[in-house]
């Protein structure tokens, strides 16, 4: 997998430069995601490119995945027709969207939500703590209260027999 960020205007320079990058890994990743959060505004130019390379990948079993488009690029995307040849799955709100994608393509199990870390495991320890020595004590008054004996009201009349 290879995650490439773009930024700027997206139009077909951004592709040779991509090119570029995958000859001098030496291979293509199975999984390519393109970071295009920063990218405004893209061209037909850009647009073409950017089919070249899907097509291209594709041919090859290879999988593309956007991840976070703005507007203008994704409306001139979904125009052209290009969201349905790509996949609306392979189009993502964001980077974490696009590697949960990326996993689901390779066949690999989502990644578990990590721990809380230490710092916050004994925040809510010394909150669990503190609650359960509250109610310990308001335990122990409402058993006092209920030992006590109660004393008939002044004025107050008994019966006897």
């Amino acid at each position: 997998m290879l995650i490439f960020r773009v930024f700027g205007a997206f139009f077909f320079g951004v592709v040779d430069k991509l090119d570029d990058e995958l000859k001098r890994a030496k291979r293509e990743p199975e999984i390519l995601i393109l970071r295009v959060r920063k990218v405004l505004a893209i061209d037909a130019s850009g647009l073409q490119a950017l089919e070249d390379l899907h097509a291209k990948l594709r041919a090859k079993g290879k999988h593309l995945i956007l991840s976070a488009p703005h507007t203008q690029p994704l409306a001139v995307m979904e125009n052209a027709g290009f969201i349905d040849r790509i996949g609306r799955e392979n189009v993502c709100p964001d980077i974490t969207t696009a590697l949960a994608r990326a996993r689901e393509i390779l066949g690999l199990p989502p990644v578990e939500e990590p721990p809380e870390p230490l710092e916050t495991l004994q925040a809510k320890q010394r909150e669990l703590d503190a609650a359960r020595r509250a109610l310990a004590d308001a335990l122990e008054r409402a058993e006092q209260i209920l030992k006590t004996p109660v004393r008939p009201a002044r004025g107050s009349t008994t019966e006897k027999n």
